[in-house]
């Protein structure tokens, strides 16, 4: 982490470049985001939602916290987002799964609906879609090795 040129001035919980803060680091609306990659085309997406959910959560009393692979599989967002309890048992898996059952509901009901098109074999992960909840920390350890 001390080879970011931010880290002397940024407080952030989740750092790109600290990898125990990738796989541990806990993170809450209202606190600071890093600073290193704003503005960068090269800014990972968890940052930007992270800066979204600031502005929607900012009103918001105890929106609960964030973690990265959280944060990769939060597509959307609204002010009735919640992060985890830090006085639940929940674990970050079972929020994931939550997340992506609600996912796949939603679309389910849409596409019965017929105002989507089921989505073609292989593109969720082309397109950036979540993935299940055991393949995101190797996604967390892709995106530390390489910066």
């Amino acid at each position: 982490m001390s080879n970011c040129p931010s880290f002397d001035r940024c407080s952030s919980p989740l750092c790109p470049m600290d990898e125990e803060s990738l796989t541990k680091g806990q993170w809450f609306p209202g606190e600071a985001i890093c600073q290193r990659h704003w503005g960068q085309e090269g800014t990972p997406a968890w940052i930007k939602r992270q800066r979204r959910l600031n502005r929607r959560l900012r009103e918001v009393k105890d929106p609960g916290y964030f973690t990265v692979s959280m944060l990769k599989v939060l597509h959307g967002s609204s002010v009735r987002t919640r992060g985890i309890d830090p006085n639940s048992r929940q674990s970050e898996e079972a929020w994931i799964s939550g997340r992506l059952a609600d996912r796949a509901s939603t679309g389910n009901e849409a596409r019965e609906r017929g105002e989507i098109q089921p989505p073609s074999p292989g593109l969720a992960q082309e397109s950036g879609e979540a993935t299940p909840a055991g393949s995101v920390d190797k996604e967390v350890e892709r995106e530390v090795a390489s910066g």
